[in-house]
């Protein structure tokens, strides 16, 4: 990994060539060890990394320079090359790049049926299916994401029953958990969040799945982080903002209790939690959550949403993401490129919505302005200018209701085309593809070709559309 990220190593190529001749005179085992130690490497690398571009451009390097000299080499690379298209794939959809992740996953998928017929790769496989279920997701699939997952837990859930069919598992161990088990639960909730405000069924089926999940990992409450994020949503899908804000602590703050007060000082140590612990990326997953629930407080009560919004304005975090002048209006990003990733435009998204409830509608249409900048940061990241559609939805209907003219309808529909466009040339394989995004392109172009501009319910059925596919 050294040599992918160090700067003192010239002429890099002849070094790699170097490198792999070397590993002629490792023994099978070594080399094995040493590939496996590698992908280790790459997959810690990737958890401290919030530079995506840097880390596309090294695994792009290792996929287009190390991979061919091991094959050719006729090293035992196969779950080496796993680790890198995972990594890499997973980079993609967390920029935004739907289509190039696609790409990586169809590439990978070949793999596996050229790859030998081993438990190992059977577990590399899944992993791939839970990237496919992600891109699915970030491309407005939900359908076929939620459907992968719900039959991966199914599969998962029959295996762990069949071991403890057996004496000498069951004598040993009266229930089974499993990591993996878990992580297909979290992947089959992620979807149904967002397939639930699209069709009518009970919540009740994603408590159920989230109550197993949280079950299936090591007794250490950082294990948990992912699934209380998301039981947070669920809660909020409840209308309990309170209890939503206790899931979201207790993701962070594992001896915090569901039953005490909320209240400033509470929310202060929680965001100095996040603020001494996390990533630059994780910090912002923490404020698009905590601003969801702030955003969502105000339909419920007004007074614990105002609470929410003082004490996240009051710390020093909130002014890592927020630059304003002293008339409180948005100005600027902060000068970094790190903040211009997803989930920024959501943050941005929340408080507009935020600062439309309090009728601060200047302050509401600058935010929504910062969201849409994240969204068309990188003219390739497919997801993110999926996701400026509702983002310009809820923005045109902002304008209608202040009586402002813009040219933002025409913006939302050349992103339309420009989403068209990006399908076109798409070449993914393996149902790695874009087949209901293209049905849902089409019925959002219908929704906006058949709104009358003059009509008085335009404000509302724009804002109507827009919280349908809101985050």
């Amino acid at each position: 990994m050294e040599y992918y990220t160090s700067q003192a190593i010239k002429s890099k190529e002849t070094y790699l060539h170097l490198v792999v001749d070397r590993m002629e005179y490792r023994s099978y085992r070594v080399l094995k060890s040493q590939l496996k130690q590698f992908a280790s490497e790459i997959l810690a690398y990737t958890a401290r990394q919030d530079d995506y571009e840097k880390s596309i451009e090294i695994f792009t390097e290792i996929c287009d320079q190390l991979l061919p000299l091991l094959r050719d080499k006729k090293y035992p690379y196969e779950l080496f090359a796993f680790e890198v298209f995972l990594q890499l794939s997973d980079v993609y959809l967390r920029s935004g790049r739907s289509c190039q992740a696609g790409q990586v996953i169809s590439q990978s998928l070949e793999l596996v049926k050229i790859s030998e017929n081993s438990l190992e790769n059977l577990f590399s496989l899944y992993r791939i299916k839970e990237k496919l279920a992600v891109f699915y997701i970030d491309s407005g699939q939900y359908k076929k994401a939620s459907h992968l997952m719900a039959d991966l837990r199914v599969i998962f859930k029959e295996l762990l029953d069949l071991l403890l069919a057996y004496d000498s598992i069951s004598n040993y161990f009266q229930s089974l958990k499993s990591e993996y088990y878990g992580d297909v639960l979290c992947m089959e909730i992620y979807s149904l969040l967002f397939q639930i405000q699209q069709e009518d069924f009970k919540l009740e089926t994603i408590i159920r799945l989230s109550d197993e999940g949280l079950q299936q990992y090591p007794s250490f409450p950082g294990e948990l982080e992912c699934h209380r994020q998301y039981r947070s949503r669920i809660e909020l899908l409840r209308k309990d903002a309170k209890a939503a804000l206790h899931w979201l602590i207790l993701a962070i703050d594992y001896d915090h209790r569901m039953d005490s007060e909320i209240d400033e000082v509470v929310i202060q140590d929680f965001w100095d939690r996040v603020e001494r612990q996390e990533t630059t990326i994780s910090q912002q997953f923490y404020a698009m959550y905590y601003s969801l629930i702030m955003t969502e407080a105000y339909q419920q009560d007004i007074e614990f949403a105002k609470l929410l919004y003082t004490a996240f304005v009051k710390h020093p975090i909130y002014q890592e993401f927020f630059s304003f002048h002293k008339r409180n209006k948005l100005t600027k990003l902060v000068n970094t490129e790190k903040i211009f990733y997803h989930p920024m435009e959501i943050v941005y998204w929340n408080f507009s919505s935020y600062y439309r409830f309090e009728g601060k509608m200047e302050d509401s249409l600058n935010c929504y302005d910062k969201a849409i900048k994240v969204c068309m940061r990188n003219q390739d990241s497919f997801t993110l200018k999926l996701r400026s559609i509702p983002i310009y939805a809820a923005k045109i209907s902002c304008e209608k209701l202040q009586g402002k003219k813009s040219n933002t309808y025409e913006k939302l529909k050349t992103t339309l085309h420009q989403l068209k466009k990006m399908m076109k040339g798409y070449t993914g394989k393996n149902d790695v593809d874009f087949s209901e995004t293209e049905e849902l392109l089409r019925e959002w172009e219908n929704f906006f070709d058949n709104l009358d501009q003059k009509s008085e319910t335009i404000s509302d059925k724009l804002w109507s559309f827009s919280q349908k596919w809101r985050y």
